[in-house]
């Protein structure tokens, strides 16, 4: 009698661990390589990291100060990165920089797959020539890179999340001058101010 009703209590309990076990196949499908490389890029939210441009590269970015920050991010959405270039006088008081801050690339993940927005938005807020391109990222890309190709050029947008560093090259959009820079994820400075046009909206 005790081995019938010990014989019953674990065929009920069986489909209990069934659904606690959840659906492997469902969960593998969901970690792909561009919600894994959002998911780096959120970890990295709301810090700022100093950066240098490549040699032979954008001449207005070139030996100055560089900033990458990454902020907003909204919890399963867009995550937004912008470029700050200190365009000034170097050695001076924090007061008396000069700063570009025309530049973003805001970053997501969709049905069509993972979208790059590149903004580019004078001081005024006004659009430059750029602002608003939209590209999807290629096939092949993995958890840690991304490829996506711009219109009107052959030379793809990258963006890298490595161990050390964080890659961004940008290419020459019409008149808009691309860059190639390399932020250090060890190097962090204090959050700079909002990029331009995004507290115009």
């Amino acid at each position: 009698m005790r081995y019938s009703i010990l014989m019953i209590a674990t065929a009920a309990l069986l489909p209990l661990a069934a659904c606690s076990e959840g659906n492997p196949s469902e969960e593998t499908a969901a970690a792909t390589p561009a919600s894994a490389f959002m998911a780096g890029l959120r970890d990295k939210c709301g810090r700022a990291f100093r950066g240098t441009e490549a040699a032979g590269g954008n001449e207005q970015m070139q030996g100055k100060e560089l900033i990458l920050a990454i902020a907003p991010c909204e919890p399963g959405g867009e995550v937004k990165m912008a470029v700050h270039v200190n365009v000034g006088p170097l050695q001076v008081s924090r007061d008396e920089e000069v700063w570009d801050r025309s530049r973003t690339i805001t970053l997501s993940d969709g049905d069509s797959g993972l979208t790059a927005v590149l903004g580019q938005r004078n001081e005024d807020g006004s659009a430059g020539p750029i602002d608003g391109t939209t590209t999807t990222a290629a096939a092949g890309g993995s958890d840690t890179r991304q490829n996506f190709s711009v219109p009107g050029t052959e030379q793809p947008l990258e963006i890298e999340l490595g161990t050390d560093a964080i890659t961004l090259n940008v290419p020459d959009m019409g008149e808009t001058q691309g860059y190639s820079a390399q932020f250090q994820t060890s190097d962090r400075v204090a959050m700079p101010p909002e990029a331009w046009g995004d507290a115009v909206g």
